[in-house]
């Protein structure tokens, strides 16, 4: 990457550089704000018919800095943390069964 950076730097950018450059900019763009990983998950739930918080604000930060913002990781994430916290017994989805998913969708 660095070597891209310094060949465009250059004015030297050739077609292959320049193409890996855009390429790795659309993938950036796709990425999602904290902020906007807790709208896309609270619109979801709603149209699934729970408009209230369930998940506590520990438990989407640790899904926003694992899935790093992007939105297949993120649905697999949430849906994982939900089945933790059910198969837990609990009615909020809390930091500690984010990280039973988390450990569950690495392992």
């Amino acid at each position: 990457m660095v070597r891209y950076r310094r060949a465009a730097a250059a004015g030297g950018t050739s077609s292959s550089a320049a193409r890996k450059l855009a390429s790795l900019s659309f993938v950036l763009s796709n990425r999602q704000p904290c902020f906007e990983t807790a709208s896309y998950i609270s619109h979801h739930l709603s149209l699934a018919g729970r408009p209230d918080q369930i998940i506590t604000e520990d438990a989407l930060n640790l899904i926003h800095t694992t899935s790093r913002g992007y939105p297949r990781a993120v649905n697999n994430l949430a849906l994982q943390s939900l089945v933790a916290s059910f198969a837990a017994g609990k009615n909020l989805v809390d930091e500690a069964a984010t990280r039973s998913a988390v450990s569950a969708r690495i392992d």
